[in-house]
């Protein structure tokens, strides 16, 4: 019996998600006080994983997604972030640190490198373009989550380097309002992520620059901001290992001249 109710622990926190047929976490739903007394019974859940077509899932790492697999084709499709389950992460990373599931090292979860090589931390600073249902939503419960996770000492300051935050941020093309505060948010944690250059060798705004003229403005007016005694205009002519500034990335993106650039 406890074998059967630990089973369907595990798939309410995983979220047997497949199609419009959702089984898991519901923030319209459940309370984080309910989900805490479930886990806190079980603590196992939160380390055991499930393979699909030899790829490992942690049940974190399936947190903020929701999927289909199609068992003929061997193929799990990803739709969009999880608006059911996203509000619930900094409670599951929580408890993974306090109920000794995870290394230090992993941080109750969310360093766990996923399918494409990020860690959760990186997930949630990111804004996907195929992210178009519930966008609005989303960005507000990804900052939501920052903020609590910040709060509870499970995002530090020297993150926002290591990880590549800011940057990562810069390679969406379109910036919407909610992005922007969670990249203001990031920023004032550690201002000095705008000068830092990434494991390509390439400030945020060298990734803005490819980007698009939106994001380029924004993390460029961020730098006049953040360093207004010249240091934020140095940003523009800094190179990056293959010779290019983001002043010159920029011309070459937009197919713009200088002077247009500069307007």
């Amino acid at each position: 019996l406890l074998g059967r109710l630990e089973d369907a622990a595990y798939n309410l926190v995983c979220g047997k998600n497949n199609g419009d047929d959702y089984g898991g976490l519901d923030i319209n739903r459940d309370t984080k006080d309910e989900v805490e007394a479930l886990i806190t019974q079980f603590p196992r859940i939160l380390s055991r994983t499930q393979t699909f077509v030899d790829t490992i899932y942690w049940p974190i790492e399936m947190i903020p997604i929701l999927y289909y697999d199609d068992h003929i084709a061997r193929v799990r499709t990803y739709r969009y972030n999880n608006v059911h389950a996203l509000p619930f992460l900094p409670l599951v990373a929580r408890l993974g640190v306090q109920l000794g599931q995870f290394t230090e090292h992993q941080r109750g979860g969310l360093l766990l490198n996923n399918r494409h090589g990020y860690n959760i931390l990186q997930e949630i600073a990111l804004e996907n373009p195929n992210e178009i249902k519930y966008n609005d939503l989303l960005s507000k419960q990804k900052l939501d989550v920052l903020k609590e996770l910040r709060e509870i000492s499970l995002l530090r300051k020297e993150d926002i380097k290591e990880f590549g935050l800011l940057g990562g941020m810069c390679h969406s093309c379109k910036f919407p309002d909610n992005a922007k505060q969670r990249f203001k948010f990031l920023l004032k944690l550690d201002p000095d992520a705008l000068a830092y250059p990434g494991r390509l060798g390439q400030l945020p705004l060298h990734v803005a620059a490819c980007s698009s003229m939106q994001s380029f403005q924004f993390v460029f007016e961020a730098g006049i901001r953040t360093f207004p005694n010249t240091k934020g205009i140095h940003f523009l002519f800094r190179k990056s290992p293959s010779h290019y500034t983001p002043f010159k990335s920029a011309c070459r993106s937009f197919n713009l001249g200088r002077d247009a650039t500069m307007k």
